[in-house]
């Protein structure tokens, strides 16, 4: 990725037009009275380039300036606001470049528009305060949108994986050779008991040392996959990157990047696509949603269940085209404080429970009754499948959801959803099974318009003040 943007270079590429075009002239005639070429000048006006010491006194002279006037940061009245925001943290830590959007064209914006462009952004930057969007937050929410417009799945890390280690099984032994032989990294453990402070980290890279330390309280399949993404980072040659597994800090947007594509090779090399789209491809063409068969295929692969349906996010849309799906993690410690949304990633638009924190999640999703079921029935894991037709909005999805009590005592749960549409019902042989649930849900309570719901826990504020609002428009056409 390129660097961020510089608000040092954004500032003065301003500054330098403004006095252009308070003097009438074009690019050609600051070229001769500077004797900087134009292209130099366009680059460094678009902040691009940042001129030398000497150019800059060119510049100046040409101008009739100060040259602590051309250099300082703060910008003449009408651009004054742009410049604060310019220098502000939240705005300038946007990985514009990402998206392929040049910051020369921000600067084009800002000087055709300058204080409507500072409203505009003043409020964006207000707004995430309001909301408590760090930094941090921004960057997962980049990523998140990343991977919904490739539809999570990237042919490169794909290809990248099949390459590595062929014909060698990725054993836990073989993974920590790995990583000996050809990158000189030991591996060790650390006790949280003995260094509490570490307790709730998974692994801990030390550079100087060339260590990788493992929480001795990990399964294998944690120490697997840990071993997997360290091998990914350097396979791929990935220098910056967290020297955690869980985030401790985020210190810039190509750590949370690369951190996703070393994790994403780790699910490549442990779950093969080959092996995984046969095995999909038994569970879809049975006439009977086959919770035996469902098992068999999580259970074969030496990660987590929560990984396996990541990985099966990926695969469904490229190889059986099932495109309209969505993923969504729940945890609940406590009941009473109802179930957390923890992870979110969705190819279809209508279902958004990132939209609706501050209400109550519908009680009847799958990913969320199976919380209280596993709670109740005590059992180490549980498998739901349901069909939810959200009448309000005329969509219906097939959901698979599992639940499992964390080794914390608290409860998990994951779900995999697919929008029921013509080409679902063609490749689930099973979508009639009266075996699996039906049942009427919506998206929040207080949006609910299922008055007779028994699992309801709040009132449906928001639809009663929408259908207010409908009765005095209606009042108000009546009038006329």
């Amino acid at each position: 990725m390129k660097e961020k943007t510089d608000p040092i270079r954004l500032i003065f590429g301003l500054k330098l037009k403004q006095f252009r075009q308070e003097k009438g002239w074009s690019l050609q005639e600051l070229s001769e009275r500077s004797d900087i070429s134009p292209s130099y000048l366009n680059e460094i006006e678009k902040g691009k380039k940042y001129p030398k010491t000497d150019k800059i006194l060119d510049l100046a002279r040409a101008l009739g300036v100060e040259y602590d006037e051309l250099i300082s940061s703060d910008l003449k009245k009408a651009l004054g606001p742009t410049g604060e925001i310019l220098k502000n943290k939240f705005f300038t830590d946007i990985p514009f470049e990402f998206f392929g959007i040049d910051p020369a064209h921000i600067i084009e914006i800002i000087a055709d528009a300058p204080v409507k462009f500072s409203a505009l952004v003043n409020t964006l930057i207000k707004i995430g305060r309001s909301y408590n969007v760090s930094v941090e937050k921004l960057y997962f929410a980049v990523l998140r949108s990343y991977l919904e417009i490739h539809k999570n799945y990237f042919q490169e890390l794909e290809d990248l994986a099949d390459t590595f280690l062929p014909g060698e099984e990725k054993t836990e032994g073989n993974l920590k050779k790995y990583l000996r032989t050809s990158h000189q990294i030991a591996t060790d453990t650390f006790d949280g008991e003995k260094h509490p402070a570490l307790a709730g980290l998974r692994t801990v890279l030390v550079p100087k040392s060339k260590k990788f330390f493992l929480n001795r309280n990990l399964s294998e399949k944690q120490r697997i996959f840990a071993l997997a993404r360290e091998s990914g980072f350097r396979f791929m040659g990935i220098r910056v990157r967290p020297l955690t597994s869980t985030w401790v800090s985020v210190h810039s947007f190509d750590e949370v990047f690369n951190n996703f594509k070393a994790s994403y090779f780790a699910a490549c090399i442990l779950i093969p696509k080959t092996t995984l789209v046969k095995e999909v491809r038994k569970v879809l063409v049975e006439p009977r949603f086959s919770h035996r068969r469902f098992f068999h295929l999580l259970d074969q692969f030496p990660v987590s269940e929560e990984t396996v349906f990541y990985r099966l996010f990926s695969l469904l849309p490229a190889y059986f085209q099932l495109e309209k799906l969505y993923f969504l993690k729940f945890s609940s410690s406590d009941g009473s404080r109802g179930p957390r949304l923890i992870k979110e990633i969705h190819l279809v638009g209508q279902h958004d429970p990132q939209e609706n924190r501050n209400g109550h999640y519908c009680r009847r999703w799958s990913g969320i009754s199976i919380l209280d079921e596993v709670l109740s029935q005590g059992n180490a894991r549980i498998l739901k499948t349901q069909v939810s037709n959200f009448e309000s909005m005329g969509h219906h999805y097939f959901e698979i959801a599992l639940a499992k009590t964390s080794k914390d005592g608290g409860q998990e749960s994951i779900t995999l959803g697919l929008e029921i549409d013509d080409t679902v019902r063609s490749k689930l042989a099973f979508l009639d099974d009266p075996a699996i649930l039906r049942k009427e849900v919506g998206q929040t309570c207080e949006k609910c318009a299922l008055f007779d719901c028994k699992d309801r826990v709040a009132a449906p504020s928001v639809l009663s003040k929408t259908r207010q609002l409908a009765e005095i428009n209606k009042a108000m056409e009546e009038l006329r």
